[in-house]
């Protein structure tokens, strides 16, 4: 389905067939929607929001790879003095 959306007098056509709740999303990737949702408040995944509900893109979740997780090697912690 497409939606036509008014954008400060702009046009744009959605396709809502591309776009899922979070709970699906996290249906899709076997995870739970918490997971989803912090990735969306990371930027990583793309996201719309219609009315106060949160979409991202399928194709975004499907291609989602997960980096490893914790700190980089190497890192150092700073010592800080009390």
């Amino acid at each position: 389905m497409v939606v036509i959306v008014n954008l400060l007098m702009d046009k744009i056509a959605i396709d809502l067939d591309d776009w899922i709740t979070l709970a699906e999303a996290a249906r899709l990737r076997s995870t739970t929607r918490q997971a989803i949702s912090k990735l969306v408040q990371r930027g990583r995944l793309e996201t719309l929001k219609i009315a106060g509900h949160v979409f991202v893109k399928k194709s975004s979740v499907l291609s989602f790879v997960e980096g490893t997780p914790g700190r980089k090697k190497g890192y150092k912690k700073k010592n800080v003095a009390p």
